[in-house]
Order: C-alpha cells, then structure tokens, then sequence
C-alpha cells in the first residue's frame, strides 16, 4: 500500500498572540490520540513548535488555540510553552550534525507548545491553524516575501476513528548542511499506519482571511526550493529530500503531506489529515564532522549475540546515506575470536544510524566477536546523509555468545486410528534441532511437528531429543 500523507483534516484553527516577529519560519504542528491511554477517542495533545532567532525577545509563555469545524461551535484552548530553558528557548541538538560546530546553536533556539484537548465529538473537517507572528523570511535566499503573517494548519477527519499525525523528529527542524555534497534529510513517522503522500509546497501566509502563497525569489521554485543543479526530489512515499546546496545560506523548506485511511464503511480510501512542514536548511561551506563511532544499539544485553545467530545490528553516533552502503557489508571487518574471520554477506541499513550485517556463517558458543570499520569496495568507509565521507574512529564494537543457553524439550500428540500427530511447539523458542524415537524400534526422525504411523495399537514409549545452537540439550519420553 502506498503510504500517502494528505492534507486534508479540516477544522481545528489555531491561532497565536504575537511572538515579537522572531519566529523564523520552521513551524510544524502536530496531534496525537491519547486514545489508548485514556480510552477516550477524543482527547489530542496538540503540539506546536516554532524555531526563533535567539537575538531578541522571548518568545510568548502561551498560544491560543481555536478550534473550527462545520459541526460544532468553535471554542478555545491555551497551550503553555514548554521550553523553559534560558529565553524559553531549547536548543537545536542534532542542528550542526554536518558541520561539526556550533554553526545553527548560536543564532537559533526551538519554542515548544503542548496541552491536551478534548473534540466535541467526530468530524470530517476539524483544522487546527496558526497564525504566529511576522517570519523574518528575509533572511532566507529562496523565499521572496519579507514580514508577512505565517499560517500554518493541519486538519483532522477523526470518522474513522483517532489519528495521530506524521511527524519528524525535533532535531531534523533545523539542519545546517555542505555545500555541494548530496543531501538526504527528513525522516518521518507515521503512528497509525496509514497511506501518506508527501509532495512540494509553498509556505502560506494570511492577509484579513485570505490564506496566500509566499512566492519564491528567483532562480528558486517550489519544486527546487534550493536551486539545485544535481535535482530536488521529495519521496511521495516517505517524504525523505534528496538535493544538494550550490551556495551558503539559509533556506526554508516546505513539504505538504496528505494522509489517508481505508473507511470500512465505504470500502473507500479517505482523507483524514494534512499538513504543510516548514523547515530550516542552512548551508555552511564549513564542514567537518565529528568523527564516526560505531556503537551497540539500545536495549537489554545489546552487546550479547545467540549461539547460531547470522546477524549482527551495529548502531551509528552519525547518520549515513543509504548509497554508501555497500550491499556486500564490505566496509565492516569481522573476526571470531574461535573461527578467525568471518565473512559477511550482506549488510542493509534498518535507519539512519543502524546497520544489518548478515554473515556467510554462524556465531559459535562462548565467543568474542569483533565489528571493525573499514573502506569498502567503492573506495571509502561510510558517507554521511551530509554527503561527507566519514572518518572513522574508536571503530571497533565487540560482542559476546553464551557458552551455554537453557533449553527445554515438550510436545503432544493427536491421533487418528494408528496415525499420530507430534508436536514439538512447547519446547523452548531457540531449539535448532528435534530428534524423534517413536518407541516402536523404527528408524528416528528429525522434525518439528512429525506424522507417524504405528504398526498396531500399543503403548509406545516416545522420546523427543532438542538442541540448541549453544549444544544444550533437553530429553522428554512420554507414554
């Protein structure tokens, strides 16, 4: 199913006392059902975070929210500010990923708006809205107009039930980037599963009622927002920008995203939300990144590997382009402190910052294994979604098997006449092997759930034999 974000919920309107014209342009808003842990289908946290220049004032502690829709009377919600570091600002982590200094930390901060709501009810056509001061556009190279009033909205159909929006994370609001590198940003995630469209757009702006279109400064467009000589291309699918800068500046980018949901009642493919999201890229011709690590991923025991595992998940301290990596896993080294070295398959990229490493062979029992980075067959080690080659550093990760793993051996049967049915599924999730004595002198049987038939009617003694990849064994007989 394509995964298509559309614009199309209609009728939250969300508007904002003035923010002392620093907002400077990368808006989003976003919703999320409380659905599952309330139980109520109703009830929304609304967030709304707005990026400001930290040269001036204070961004407001409040935004007032209307909503609008065509089947209710509007009413009015005030979402507190959330960030309540120094100027009421948090800062851009993530922001000078490419460049390695504090290039975006200096100039800009991110203000966070956030409260729970509660609709009146369903509606094909509730819009939140902002409206949230005067955007100092000015400062960017693709964006004509000045001071304009910002309007950014987002819509909800919720007869289907409750949604929660796309998003990208916070960090992603902002990106400082190289000049004349290729370029991969933006990563967003949809919570419910639904078909999401993403396509170009142009930021908005109200005058009296009227919502208009900022126009773009020329050589720019909407659908090459940077001027790219090397191509400008929104993913329809996942929203992900592929591009590349020519120059240093700022430049705002803005994507639009229509989601859609199968109506059950209808059999028919409908528009419950949309958006437009405006972002900052920053291009530097400053561009050195910090060194690249390769790290264990979060969770329990994350440095452990299965007896017989063919796998290995490494995580990244730095985001890698896709393209770089090289099919045949052939920037990782691998070496088994009892087989020597291993030879590696393949290698895919699960996200951003985590790899796959699919082995030829598989891990043995009570075993160091050692991930090294190394320059693959296209000549370099890994490139950054920056589009710079990466340096690598503190690049060997270890893991470690058990000498031993627990293992237990159980199953029931079912019978027809002399035909009997096995099955082997209580036994514990990591056996490997079953072996079978039907207990009436026959041949045994390797197999998970096994058909045997017996020669006369009898009480036969049954034996069933697992193994795990460690070498455990469990032995159960049963009459």
């Amino acid at each position: 199913m394509l995964r298509r974000i559309l614009c199309a919920l209609s009728a939250l309107c969300f508007s904002v006392s003035s923010f002392a014209g620093h907002e400077i342009g990368g808006v989003v808003l976003r919703y999320e059902s409380v659905a599952q842990v309330h139980n109520n289908p109703l009830q929304y946290v609304l967030y709304a975070y707005m990026v400001y220049d930290n040269q001036g004032a204070a961004p407001t502690p409040t935004a007032v929210v209307n909503l609008n829709s065509s089947c209710f009377s509007s009413t009015s919600y005030t979402l507190p500010r959330i960030s309540n570091s120094s100027g009421g600002l948090l800062p851009l982590n993530g922001a000078d990923y490419c460049v390695g200094t504090p290039f975006v930390q200096n100039f800009m901060g991110l203000a966070i708006y956030r409260d729970t709501i509660t609709l009146p009810g369903v509606c094909a056509n509730f819009l939140f809205s902002i409206t949230p001061g005067f955007g100092r556009f000015q400062s960017t190279y693709n964006i004509a107009s000045t001071f304009s009033n910002n309007y950014f909205d987002i819509r909800l159909n919720n007869l289907t039930g409750p949604n929660s929006s796309p998003f990208i994370p916070t960090s992603e609001l902002v990106q400082a980037a190289c000049v004349n590198k290729p370029l991969t940003l933006f990563s967003y995630t949809e919570p419910d599963g639904d078909s999401v469209f993403f396509e170009t757009a142009a930021p908005q702006y109200k005058s009296g009622t009227t919502i208009n279109n900022f126009n773009y400064a020329s050589p720019y467009t909407v659908n090459n927002q940077v001027n790219a000589s090397t191509g400008y291309t929104v993913n329809p699918n996942t929203g992900v920008l592929q591009t590349q800068l020519n120059q240093a500046g700022r430049f705002l980018i803005t994507t639009r995203y229509r989601e859609y949901r199968m109506d059950t009642n209808t059999a028919q493919m409908t528009l419950i939300g949309a958006s437009r999201v405006s972002t900052i890229l920053e291009g530097s011709n400053n561009c050195t990144p910090p060194a690249f690590h390769l790290e264990h991923l979060p969770g329990v025991a994350a440095d452990s590997l299965e007896c017989g595992s063919t796998q290995i998940k490494v995580g990244a301290s730095s985001r890698i382009a896709a393209p770089s990596l090289m099919a045949n896993a052939s920037e990782f080294f691998i070496r088994s402190a009892k087989q020597g070295v291993l030879n590696r398959q393949s290698a895919v990229l699960l996200n951003p910052t985590s790899v796959e490493i699919t082995l030829a062979q598989s891990v043995v029992p009570a075993d160091t294994i050692e991930v090294l980075v190394v320059p693959g067959t296209d000549g370099n080690t890994l490139v950054s979604t920056c589009g710079v080659d990466m340096i690598a550093q503190a690049d060997t990760l270890y893991f470690y098997t058990p000498s031993s793993a627990s293992i237990t051996a159980a199953f029931s049967n079912s019978n027809t006449f002399l035909n009997v049915l096995f099955d082997a599924s209580g036994s514990s999730a990591n056996a490997v092997l079953y072996t079978w004595d039907f207990g009436d002198g026959g041949p045994l049987f390797s197999g998970y759930n096994p058909t045997h038939t017996y020669a006369s009617a009898g009480t036969y003694a049954v034996s069933l034999v697992v193994l795990n990849a460690c070498g455990n064994r469990d032995t159960v007989t049963k009459n």
